[in-house]
């Protein structure tokens, strides 16, 4: 073990340095080190890094100047702070920037701009707007971080009467580790706030989740177009004591992250007058075959809805009465949500969804009668049968319910899925195998 006195200049002799950049040993800071943690001969003064300072009542105005440096995100942080929040704000405000930078550049701008805004929209303030970005000197009203509960449970909204802008501090310190969503959520509002600056009335539709897909490279099919420009994305809060109209982030904060994967996941729950929508989010890893049936109905009609990581419907099912809903397509790699909503009265629905890797068809011969079921597990209805050396092809494989498989003495939880339907059968009473 060492020991050292506050001798300078043999701390100096033991460390090979002069002992000049020292600082006497008097309770006095050492001039600033270099990487190596020794004192660097003739340093320069220290720098001064810009910090984001947080304010009572964690409601941080940060104003949307390009010109400032936003730093970094301390190797260890509590993301549930103020001044976390405040910090991740600022990164992803920096970071959106630089997107809005390399946007207005393209040559591709004012076509681009047409995509969110329409055809009408002033030219001219516009080319100013790509200006400012460009150039850096690019401002709008200062954001204002607040309770969810104060946007109506949306991450992100905008004020058109103030031209504020509004974050929720939940949505900002849940996605600590994922900046990339803040980006998104504050390119929507500030496409909002563009939209204010070079139309004379708000254009239809949710035209800021248009604008921050297209700074990000988003290709919208036609589908997606017509569903954004169709949405109404405005609210009525109460913001400082006051009714107020907002352009709100439809992402809904409250959405139950879930599983989805091979294994056939049933969810139950409940929709009414009251509770009108539920909301599911899930990620896939890699592209999937997707199965949803929406069953179990016990009073009224329900109805499900499938949106991509834009929150906009990819696909729905509408039935009526106590029908069962389904949707079945192939998803890529993301995230999606799941959208349960009632149109008459109150009732409980069981929301069963499987993602199973995709598979090349094959074909299958059945050993007996066996039962064909809505989804893959005996908890689901019987819709049809197979008669002995039946056969037929499949295209996906999920986990269910376990039978013993008499030729292969052995247990099997696989379900085949008939090609092309929402209709199982359990492997194990199934000659073949996918490939």
């Amino acid at each position: 073990m060492f020991s050292f006195d506050t001798d300078t200049k043999e701390i100096a002799r033991l460390l090979g340095i002069s002992p000049d950049p020292i600082a006497p040993s008097d309770g006095d800071i050492l001039k600033p080190f270099g990487a190596n943690q020794l004192p660097i001969p003739g340093a320069a003064d220290a720098i001064a890094l810009p910090t984001l300072v947080s304010v009572a009542c964690d409601n941080l105005v940060i104003p949307l100047d390009m010109s400032v440096d936003q730093g970094k995100i301390p190797a260890e942080t509590d993301f549930h702070t103020g001044t976390s929040v405040d910090s991740l704000t600022g990164i992803a405000l920096a970071k959106s920037h630089e997107q809005l930078q390399q946007f207005a550049s393209s040559p591709e701008f004012l076509s681009q701009m047409s995509i969110a805004f329409g055809d009408d929209f002033d030219v001219q303030v516009a080319q100013d707007l790509a200006d400012s970005l460009t150039n850096g000197t690019f401002q709008t009203s200062p954001i204002k971080i607040v309770s969810a509960a104060d946007i109506n449970g949306s991450n992100g909204a905008f004020v058109a009467e103030t031209n504020n802008i509004y974050l929720s501090s939940e949505f900002v310190a849940d996605n600590a580790d994922n900046p990339e969503a803040i980006v998104s959520v504050l390119l929507e509002e500030i496409g909002h706030y563009i939209d204010s600056q070079i139309n004379i009335s708000d254009t239809p539709g949710d035209e800021g989740a248009i604008f921050a897909g297209v700074v990000q490279g988003k290709e919208f099919d036609v589908a997606e177009l017509q569903a954004l420009k169709a949405e109404d994305d405005t609210a009525t809060v109460m913001l400082d004591g006051k009714a107020t109209v907002i352009e709100q982030d439809n992402t809904p904060i409250t959405a139950r992250k879930i599983t989805v994967d091979h294994f056939n996941r049933i969810y139950r729950d409940s929709v009414g007058v009251t509770d009108t929508n539920d909301y599911y989010e899930f990620t896939l890893p890699a592209t999937r075959n997707f199965t949803l049936t929406l069953n179990g109905l016990s009073a009224a009609n329900a109805d499900v809805e499938l949106r991509n990581f834009f929150f906009i419907p990819i696909a729905n099912s509408s039935n009526g009465g106590l029908a069962p809903e389904t949707i079945i397509r192939s998803l890529n790699a993301g995230t999606y949500y799941v959208r349960v909503y009632h149109t008459t009265a109150n009732t409980n629905y069981n929301l069963n969804l499987t993602a199973t890797p995709i598979i090349s068809s094959f074909q299958g011969t059945s050993d007996g009668t066996v039962n064909i079921r809505s989804g893959p597990g005996d908890d689901n209805s019987i819709v049809g049968s197979l008669k002995l050396n039946q056969r037929l092809t499949f295209d996906a494989v999920a986990r269910g319910t376990t039978h013993w498989d008499v030729r292969e003495k052995r247990n099997d939880d696989r379900w085949f899925r008939v090609r092309s339907s929402n209709q199982w059968v359990s492997a194990a009473f199934i000659t073949g195998n996918p490939t």
